[in-house]
C-alpha cells in the first residue's frame, strides 16, 4: 500500500534469474533457503525467507532395442512409470500404459515421459527396428547337453514357413510347417524316434514374410546342416 516503489532484494543471488524482482525464477542445484528484503520509502525494511527443495527426478527404465518383422508387434515396457505417456502414439495400442503394444511399419523410436507426484518429469527411449531377417545355422549337436541340441531357424517378420530336411540319399527325415516348432523347438536329429547318425543333411525352406516377400536365405531356398553328436 506504499505510495513509493517497492525495492526487492533476494539473497543469495546464486541461481536467481533476477534478484531484484518480486517473484524471480530460481534454479538451485540443491535445497536452498532464499532470503528476501523489501523496502519502500522511509518504511522499515521487512525480511522473509523461503526454502526451495530439490526433488529427485523419477527413475524410469525401458526395454532394450527391439527387432520385429513387417506386420509384427512387440510389447514395450517402462519400469517406474506413474503417470506416463508414450509417443508417437499412432502405432501403439494404448500410449498411457506402462507396457503398450507397438506395431510400427518402419523403424521407430518411442519416447516415454514419466511424471511423478511432485510434477517432476523424466524421459526414456526405445527403438523398434522393423526388418525381415533370417538366419540358418550350419551345425547342431543333439547330445543332450542343453546347448545347441536342436536345429532351429532364426528370423523375424515371418508369416509362413515350411522346413524340410533330407538325408544324403534324398529321403525326408523331418518336415514341418509349424512356425513355433521351426523357430522355437527345432529338429532334434531323430526320425520316427530313432537317432540319426553324424553326417550332413540337406534342408529346404519355403514361405513368405508378412510383407509378401518370398523367404530365401543368402539368395537360396536350400542348404546343408551338419549333425554332430
Amino acid at each position: 500500500g506504499s505510495r513509493f516503489p517497492f525495492i526487492y532484494s533476494w539473497s543469495p543471488s546464486t541461481d536467481i534469474q533476477n534478484p531484484s524482482s518480486a517473484n524471480p525464477m530460481v534454479f538451485p542445484k540443491e535445497d536452498r533457503w532464499y532470503k528476501l528484503a523489501v523496502s519502500t520509502g522511509r518504511c522499515e525494511t521487512i525480511e522473509d525467507s523461503v526454502l526451495v527443495t530439490i526433488n529427485d527426478l523419477p527413475v524410469v527404465e525401458v526395454s532394450p532395442q527391439q527387432s520385429i518383422g513387417s506386420g509384427s508387434s512387440v510389447e514395450l515396457d517402462a519400469t517406474g512409470c506413474i503417470g506416463n505417456t508414450w509417443t508417437p502414439e499412432g502405432t501403439l495400442d494404448d500410449p498411457q500404459v506402462c507396457n503398450p503394444v507397438a506395431s510400427p511399419l518402419i523403424n521407430t523410436t518411442y519416447t516415454v515421459e514419466v511424471v511423478d507426484e511432485n510434477g517432476c518429469i523424466s524421459t526414456a527411449e526405445v527403438t523398434v527396428l522393423v526388418q525381415n531377417a533370417l538366419f540358418i545355422p550350419t551345425l547342431f549337436t543333439p547330445n543332450g547337453d542343453g546347448n545347441n541340441d536342436t536345429f532351429k531357424v532364426f528370423g523375424s517378420g515371418i508369416k509362413e514357413l515350411t522346413l524340410a530336411i533330407y538325408d544324403k540319399e534324398g529321403n525326408p527325415v523331418f518336415t514341418s510347417s509349424d512356425l513355433r516348432q521351426i523357430l522355437e523347438t527345432g529338429w532334434d536329429g531323430t526320425n520316427n524316434g530313432n537317432m540319426l547318425k553324424n553326417e550332413t543333411y540337406i534342408w529346404t525352406i519355403a514361405g513368405i514374410y508378412f510383407d509378401g516377400n518370398q523367404i530365401e536365405y543368402n539368395g537360396s531356398t536350400r542348404g546343408i546342416i551338419k549333425l554332430v553328436r
